[in-house]
């Protein structure tokens, strides 16, 4: 049984480097019209059969590898943009609560009585020359 999986993969290694191999069915004591392996037709089947055999497993192991990274892309795409929905919903909020905030402080002005700009411009100057009259006296060196 090694001996054949040996051979077996001996061909398929020569048959994907090689030209396609000749084949020829003998009956026993008929001269080989080239040299080469003879297999008897239990082998031949068994080659072919894993071959094909291979060939499906791998394509399947192909299938199998791109459905699970397209699940993973999936996976992560629905969680980026979950994670967009809640950073725009939070931003969104966060709008509204300063909006709602502005609002308020412009109700507030708006309320508010009228101011006695007069009286704060009359304090302003008034204290302005007394601190400088202060000041000068107290720097004042003559």
């Amino acid at each position: 049984m090694g001996s054949i999986m040996f051979l077996s993969v001996l061909l398929l290694s020569k048959s994907l480097a090689a030209p396609p191999g000749q084949f020829s069915v003998l009956t026993q004591d008929q001269p080989a019209p080239f040299d080469g392996v003879l297999f008897d037709p239990v082998a031949t089947a068994e080659i072919m059969v894993t071959r094909e055999f291979a060939a499906r497993e791998c394509n399947l192991q192909i299938e199998r590898a791109i459905e699970e990274t397209e699940i993973e892309l999936t996976l992560e795409l629905d969680n980026l943009s979950i994670r967009y929905q809640s950073l725009q919903s939070e931003y969104d909020l966060m709008i509204e609560t300063k909006d709602r905030q502005i609002q308020s402080l412009q109700d507030i002005i708006d309320n508010a009585p009228p101011q006695r700009r007069w009286l704060w411009t009359t304090l302003g100057v008034v204290s302005g020359v007394g601190t400088t009259y202060l000041a000068y006296r107290a720097f004042d060196e003559s």
